[in-house]
């Protein structure tokens, strides 16, 4: 399941589950509220910390870091390439609007959410059982729905074609790995573009699923040496690269 959506389905039984205990326990509010936002915060950072522990310790990242190294490229090779592309900051001007939007989100959900329990919350939490659990839903279905709303149909589109700069990477015979990535060869399900003048090849996912599509840019001055890589060890077509100088 994606992450995205996992989330959301995490998000919708939290509500449910913690809007029914302050129904009949409406004086744990503070605690619950407290386990609503570090709960989330937790989510999120397994999520994120599952991608990093893959890439060091499955059966894959073991077995590509175990084969011969073709080419590598560190944070210091990359940064010099990224600065010296004249293109790039016009490519990521939509990217950086959409995670400047993204960083703002949360603060409007929390104003949501604590605007809500103050002037709302009073309104309800004498009545009776149905119009209270139906109050608490409420109060933590808004911030959830808006948050989802907002990173689905506004942040994802002006994310597509989002590009990610894997800073520090090493093709090996039997595929690619980063801190965060583990590709296996044969690479499968990916359109390749790459550039001489720029130093880089992209890595474009076929699978167009969902309004959001992540392109990995991996800037390397052996560009030629990779795309070598890709159709020796990774069995990719001649046509299914394009070159975009």
């Amino acid at each position: 399941m994606p992450r995205y959506r996992f989330l959301m389905a995490v998000g919708h039984i939290m509500a449910v589950a913690l809007a029914s205990l302050l129904t009949f326990a409406p004086e744990l509010y503070g605690i619950v509220t407290m386990v609503y936002f570090v709960g989330f915060i937790a989510i999120f950072i397994f999520m994120s910390a599952k991608s990093a522990l893959k890439s060091a310790t499955s059966k894959e990242a073991k077995e590509i870091r175990a084969s011969p190294v073709i080419i590598s490229s560190n944070r210091k090779e990359v940064q010099e390439l990224m600065f010296k592309d004249k293109k790039l900051t016009q490519e990521l001007k939509a990217q950086f609007s959409a995670m400047g939007l993204s960083f703002i989100i949360p603060f409007i959900v929390i104003g949501m959410f604590f605007a809500y329990s103050t002037f709302v919350r009073p309104l309800f939490q004498d009545a009776d059982t149905p119009i209270k659990f139906l109050g608490f839903l409420i109060m933590y279905e808004i911030p959830i729905s808006f948050s989802q709303f907002m990173n689905y149909y506004v942040i994802r589109p002006r994310m597509k074609g989002f590009i990610n700069i894997v800073r520090d990477f090493k093709v090996h015979q039997k595929g690619i790995w980063a801190p965060t990535i583990v590709l296996k060869f044969p690479l499968k399900g990916f359109r390749i573009r790459y550039s001489g003048v720029r130093k880089f090849v992209e890595l474009i996912p076929q699978d167009k699923k969902g309004p959001a599509q992540m392109t990995m840019r991996f800037y390397t001055k052996h560009y030629d040496r990779f795309l070598e890589a890709l159709k020796r060890h990774g069995e990719v077509r001649d046509s299914d690269i394009e070159r975009v100088d």
